[in-house]
């Protein structure tokens, strides 16, 4: 059954303003690429090999915007200078800054290729040792 469910566009605001606060509200935050797919939810770590993670900044995002769909767009990431390991990126997890077997609650994941993913590389084939850098990130929650 589809849904007819829709959010108005001030709301979408104050949910994705709310949904990236709690990145900011740790003291760092960091993006990590693995190989393989998403889970059923973004709390779990994915189960690929870790390929590389990202730091964002102290105040990772800006405001969502009034635009629909809502956005919110990600502040500077710092580059990984020094990927973990080789392999081909499949999907990222956002979450709080620790070691991938002890990475916490996470806040946000989604696909990831060199095209029509949520977080798009010019090459998604990542090289231990090698660096991996975002450009641009953003999310949005759909609206009316």
């Amino acid at each position: 059954m589809a849904s007819e469910t829709k959010i108005s566009i001030p709301a979408a605001q104050v949910m994705l303003d709310a949904l990236v606060d709690q990145m900011e509200d740790l003291t760092t935050s960091e993006i990590h690429i693995f190989t393989g797919s998403t889970n059923s939810d973004a709390a779990t770590i994915p189960a690929g090999t870790i390929l590389a993670h990202l730091v964002c900044a102290a105040t990772a995002f800006g405001s969502a915007s009034s635009a629909s769909p809502s956005i919110a767009t990600a502040a500077a990431i710092a580059s990984d200078t020094v990927a973990d390991n080789t392999g081909q990126a499949g999907c990222f997890w956002a979450g709080p800054v620790t070691t991938p077997d002890t990475m916490g609650t996470g806040f946000i994941q989604g696909s990831a290729a060199t095209s029509g993913a949520d977080l798009n590389f010019d090459d998604d084939m990542i090289v231990a040792g090698g660096t991996v850098a975002i450009t641009a990130w953003t999310i949005s929650l759909p609206t009316e």
